[in-house]
């Protein structure tokens, strides 16, 4: 049975370390996840745009998902994303998935030929038929160029198999009414810069890039929010901001990659067409994570 009730919290979007010779490296990618659940995270969003998704084929995209399965055994669970252009390829993912233990899977709807609403409705019902596992539709309008609106999500919500919505988007009115509208359906913001305004609008957890150098802070900004602590919530989610702000002028996934690797974890860089980072903006990067509390 298709049950994603039991997801939330701060999950984590995991990046993708590379070796030398720029493959996949599955010791560092052991490392991570361990350091993420001594931070206190438990579950881990797998082979998402984070992940270098575009740049991977499907071969690494289900190895990613072996070593997840592998590492996490009774100790964490892991959302597999499968979206591919071709949706016979997402549904060989979504296979693939589900052989490596995931909880659930997720998809990009599909992108660049500007497909109607109706084919990227029946996308996800192809995927969803498919597999035993709930579906988190992804919606990450800024990168895939697919702009859905309320009432699209809330058709997709309404397929069967379909248990949640990974919502990458600041518009935080439409989260609102996407969450009155499905009161089943599990929310992931994917902003990690509106954590806590996304958990006060309703979010039932988040999706986040930065929670693999520093999800601990988001575990304490969720925790206050439970307490009642408002203002201690919002100066940890204005010391996080200070970092992500820097990482988006720099670029977002070298430098966390950089940051990890002051942190003893050699994730090495990203695949081309990703820059390599100056030494002006390691500088800056160490500087600025130091300012807002990371120690190294």
């Amino acid at each position: 049975m298709k049950n994603s009730s039991d997801l939330g919290g701060v999950i984590t979007a995991l990046l993708t370390p590379f070796d030398k010779n720029g493959v996949i490296n599955e010791n560092e990618l052991i490392k991570l996840i361990e350091y993420n659940l001594h931070m206190g995270i438990d579950t881990f969003y797998v082979g998402g745009s984070t992940a270098e998704m575009l740049l991977l084929t499907i071969k690494e995209c289900e190895s990613l998902f072996e070593i997840a399965g592998a590492a996490l055994k009774g100790r964490g669970r892991f959302i597999a994303h499968v979206g591919a252009l071709p949706t016979a390829d997402a549904v060989h993912m979504a296979a693939a998935a589900e052989q490596s233990g995931a909880a659930a899977i997720s998809a990009v709807p599909p992108y660049y030929y500007n497909f109607s609403f109706d084919e990227i409705y029946s996308y996800y019902v192809d995927i969803v038929k498919s597999s035993s596992l709930p579906m988190i539709v992804y919606h990450v309008p800024g990168f895939s160029g697919v702009s859905m609106s309320r009432n699209d999500i809330v058709r997709l919500a309404g397929i069967e198999g379909v248990g949640g919505i990974k919502y990458t988007d600041g518009n935080l009115f439409m989260l609102e009414r996407i969450r009155a509208d499905c009161l089943d359906l599990k929310i992931f913001s994917g902003q990690d810069t509106l954590f806590a305004a996304a958990a006060l609008t309703g979010a039932d957890g988040a999706i986040g890039s930065t929670f693999n150098v520093y999800g601990d802070r988001y575990i304490e900004i969720k925790n206050r929010l439970a307490a009642g602590d408002i203002d201690g919530a919002r100066l940890l989610q204005r010391r996080v901001n200070n970092i992500t702000e820097m990482l988006e002028k720099v670029g977002v996934m070298p430098g966390e990659k950089y940051l990890l690797g002051l942190l003893g974890i050699d994730v090495g860089g990203c695949r081309a067409p990703f820059k390599s980072l100056s030494e002006d903006e390691k500088q800056l990067i160490r500087s600025t994570a130091e300012a807002n509390g990371l120690a190294f």
